[in-house]
């Protein structure tokens, strides 16, 4: 195999790299936010275990969408999305108070 470099690529390269860093060094905080936010253990592993299901389904769809309308309307609609949901986890209720506890202590399990 024969590759070139190509250096307009560059900044698509190192986009990617920073994103899925602050990804995978955000991914472990999100059971605990979902915590202190009322959920139980089983309530945030199901949480973070339906996600890639739903991804394996809605990429095909968008896929489909994007052939079909362009990918411009599915890219400003698929964005659109995610601020609107990112949004709107500041308006989620608390409705069980957790406080987290640190230690070696036989009585601190969840």
């Amino acid at each position: 195999m024969n590759f070139k470099f190509k250096p307009k690529l560059v900044p698509i390269c190192v986009h990617y790299f920073l994103f899925f860093l602050a990804h995978d060094f955000s991914m472990p905080y999100i059971p605990l936010l979902m915590r202190s936010l009322g959920l139980t253990l089983a309530d945030a592993s199901l949480v973070n275990g339906l996600g890639p299901f739903f991804c394996f389904i809605i990429t095909p769809v968008l896929g489909y969408v994007g052939d079909k309308f362009g990918y411009k309307l599915v890219l400003i609609s698929s964005l659109i999305g995610v601020i609107a949901s990112t949004t709107s986890l500041n308006f989620i209720p608390v409705y069980r108070e957790y406080s987290a506890k640190i230690g070696l202590d036989r009585n601190l399990h969840n």
